[in-house]
C-alpha cells in the first residue's frame, strides 16, 4: 500500500525531529537534557501540559530485566498530537509510536524489560517547537508482571 505524500512528509519530519531530540542522549546518560528529566514511579500517573513552551519533557524510571510493564499516554484536553519514544538505559531507541492510530492516546502494552537500568521517556508534540498543537495528558508506567524466562 503507497502513503499518500502527507504521510510521507509527516514521516520525513517525525524522523528528524526525533534525531535531534535523542541524538544527544546517546552520547551519554548525564546529558544536561536527562539531568533535566522528571522521575516516574510505577503505578502513580503524572499530569501535565505540552503547549509552544515546553514542547516535549523526557520522563525516567528505573526497571529490572524480566519485569513487564505498560505505558500509558492519555490526552485530556486540547488538541495535542503527542509522540511517545522510549529509550533504555544506553539511550538507544526501543519502541516509539503516535496516537495515529488509537485516537487520542498512546499505549505500550505488555513490554518486556530488556535489561535492569534506567529507561527514559521522550514525550513531545507532533512538530515539537514548531508544532501547533497543545493541550493536557496523564502518562502512567505500570509493572503488570515479570517474566521468569528473563531470570529475575
Amino acid at each position: 500500500m503507497l502513503s499518500s505524500p502527507s504521510m510521507n512528509t509527516r514521516w520525513l519530519c517525525l524522523a528528524l525531529l526525533l534525531l535531534l531530540a535523542v541524538g544527544p542522549l546517546r552520547a551519554q546518560d548525564a546529558t544536561p537534557a536527562a539531568a533535566n528529566a522528571v522521575p516516574l514511579t510505577y503505578g502513580t500517573p503524572v499530569t501535565a501540559t505540552l503547549d509552544a513552551a515546553s514542547p516535549n519533557v523526557l520522563y525516567t524510571f528505573d526497571a529490572l530485566r524480566g519485569e513487564v510493564i505498560t505505558i500509558t499516554l492519555t490526552i485530556n484536553s486540547g488538541d495535542l498530537d503527542p509522540l511517545l519514544y522510549l529509550l533504555d538505559p544506553a539511550g538507544t531507541l526501543l519502541l516509539g509510536g503516535d496516537d495515529s492510530a488509537a485516537g487520542r492516546a498512546v499505549n505500550i502494552d505488555g513490554l518486556r524489560v530488556p535489561a535492569s537500568g534506567r529507561y527514559t521517556l521522550l514525550l513531545a508534540r507532533f512538530g515539537y517547537g514548531l508544532g501547533a498543537t497543545s493541550g493536557e495528558y496523564t502518562l502512567l508506567v505500570e509493572r503488570i508482571g515479570v517474566s521468569s524466562e528473563q531470570g529475575s
